[in-house]
């Protein structure tokens, strides 16, 4: 049962490392001209050099450690629930 909670922590820690620059972009783009702001950005690839390029790449990562802190630990736990629980219900995968 560990070891499941390890990779699932593992697999959640691998998946908010490679999306959250993703995230970061979606976010700005969403916020961009609330409240009568000006639009900054004219597509989301446009939002992420111009990001890259005034506040460096690390900005694409700015709230990552917020995030894993909430989401490895929840990954970790759901994934050794689901495999204890198959497995105590005697669960077969195809």
């Amino acid at each position: 049962l560990e070891w499941k909670l390890v990779a699932g922590a593992s697999a959640a820690t691998v998946a908010h490392i490679l999306t959250y620059p993703m995230d970061t972009v979606r976010r700005r783009m969403q916020l961009q001209g609330a409240g009568g702001m000006a639009m900054i950005y004219k597509s989301s690839w446009d939002c992420a050099k111009q990001m890259a390029r005034k506040e460096g790449v690390i900005s694409l990562y700015r709230g990552l450690t917020a995030t894993c802190i909430r989401g490895v630990p929840n990954t970790g736990i759901q994934f050794a629930v689901y495999e204890g629980l198959k497995s105590l219900l005697q669960i077969a995968t195809l």
